[in-house]
This record gives structure tokens, C-alpha cells and sequence, in this order.
């Protein structure tokens, strides 16, 4: 089952980024939808990292700052569980603390989520006036660009966010998808001080050699 998340506590705290608020970040990590187990704010094996997550919605530049770890699924307690591979492949990429103020993650969805992603409950989510408000606050943010931006979208979020922008008509100077190969990374944008990346997933299939070139477009 897949569903708008149940806890009131998550879907206050959730703004639809993780991390660095998109409007103040350099490098922006664009993806679905921000999934969490369905029972994190009832289970006991997870309180702590509920408690964590929650504190890291409400900052998580202050977040990976005062932590080793920047996301809290890579706890112990939540090793495995939805989302860990994600966070776990993305800390692959090497970025250290000082990171922490230029880094977002932003989800096409802007509600967090639970469960295996169901298109058609997906769709419905997509389409709703919150979501269409939300999409288009983030298309100011990122095509109104006054300070360098570098945003990387995972390769099978990218045909649904081509999609769902032309019904809002929003994200207007994105190009027609085309076949994304895994493990190649595509500039579909460099112009200005915005460029953007298509990327394979993190929770995908991502390979080192894939990891080190986003890590070069990062680093330098």
C-alpha cells in the first residue's frame, strides 16, 4: 500500500525539501517523494530515530552540522529500512559537514510518504492543489536562480516531473525526455547561473565510477 504518510507530527515538520531550504542551497538533489516507514512514529525500535527526523525536518543544515551522519535513516536502528539505500549510497559521495548549507533534497511530491510507490495513488497525489502550489513555489526558486545552482535529477523522476510541469505549466524550459542510460550522467541545462544533471537514482543500481562524477560536478 502507498499513501500520504499517517503521522500529523511528520506532515507538520515535512516542507517538501530535506536539508538546506532550496531558495538558500547550491546543489539540489531532486527526486520523487520523501518515503518513511509507515509505523516510524509508533514503533518503539524507531523513537529515537523518529525523534531525530523530526529534528532534522525542523533543520537539517543544524542537523548534519552537529552530526557525523547528514540524514538520520543512516542510524543504526533504521538500517534497511525505507529510504536507508538512498541516504546510504548518496553518503558515498564523500561530502563532509561543511556541506551542510548547500546541500537539498527536493521531492516532486510534497507530502511525505509511505509504502511501495503505487503510480496511480502517485498521480493522485501529484495533481492536488497543495502539490501544484508547492511545484510551482519550487520552479521560482530554482529558474529565478540569483545565485549558482546546480540541481540533479534522478532519470525516471524526470519523465513524471516533464509531465505534471506542462499540466501547471511550470518548469517551462525543461527539454522532452528522451532514454536516459543508467550510470551516465546528462547536462540538459548549463546556461546562466543554472545548470542542471540527469543522474541514476541513488536507491538505484549506481555505480562508484557514477558516484565520482557527480562527486567532480560537487567538488571540483
Amino acid at each position: 500500500m502507498y499513501d500520504r504518510h499517517e503521522s500529523p507530527r511528520l506532515n507538520e515538520a515535512f516542507k517538501g525539501y530535506q536539508g538546506q531550504d532550496p531558495q538558500y542551497a547550491k546543489f539540489i538533489f531532486f527526486g520523487l517523494d520523501a518515503n518513511f516507514v509507515r509505523d516510524i512514529h509508533e514503533n518503539p525500535r524507531f523513537t529515537e530515530v523518529f525523534e531525530e527526523v523530526i529534528d532534522y525536518l525542523n533543520d537539517g543544515v543544524a542537523y548534519w552540522q552537529n552530526n557525523i551522519r547528514h540524514h538520520p535513516f543512516l542510524s543504526n536502528a533504521y538500517k534497511n529500512e525505507s529510504g536507508y539505500k538512498y541516504h546510504y549510497r548518496f553518503s558515498k559521495l564523500g561530502l563532509t559537514q561543511e556541506f551542510a548549507d548547500r546541500v537539498s533534497f527536493v521531492e516532486l511530491l510534497h507530502c511525505p510518504t509511505y509504502g511501495n510507490t503505487h503510480l496511480p495513488r502517485l498521480i493522485e497525489l501529484l495533481v492536488e492543489e497543495d502539490n501544484e502550489n508547492y511545484l510551482r513555489e519550487i520552479d521560482n526558486v530554482l529558474f529565478s536562480a540569483n545565485r549558482e545552482k546546480s540541481v540533479y535529477i534522478a532519470r525516471g523522476v524526470y519523465p513524471k516531473l516533464y509531465k505534471i510541469a506542462k499540466s501547471f505549466q511550470c518548469f517551462t524550459c525543461l527539454p522532452k525526455p528522451q532514454k536516459f542510460q543508467r550510470n551516465r550522467m546528462y547536462t540538459i541545462s548549463d546556461c546562466g547561473n543554472l545548470k542542471i544533471y540527469i543522474i541514476t537514482h541513488f536507491s538505484d543500481a549506481i555505480s562508484d565510477a557514477h558516484l565520482a562524477e557527480i562527486r567532480r560536478t560537487i567538488q571540483g
